[in-house]
């Protein structure tokens, strides 16, 4: 699996963000602002073998 890379992610929208943390079965709660959403990704990336977006 190819490391998603923050300029990677800053180029995706929040709904495609709340989507892979749907997808990992993670909730992101109190998360706002898209910096959030995108940290939490990262911190859970260990919990897929494979993100298509």
């Amino acid at each position: 699996m190819e490391n998603l890379e923050s300029k990677d992610l800053t180029k995706l929208r929040v709904k495609q963000l709340k989507s892979i943390l749907l997808d990992r079965g993670v909730e992101c709660k109190g998360c706002v602002e898209k910096e959030e959403f995108i940290k939490k990704v990262q911190e859970t990336e260990h919990l897929v073998g494979n993100d298509e977006f």
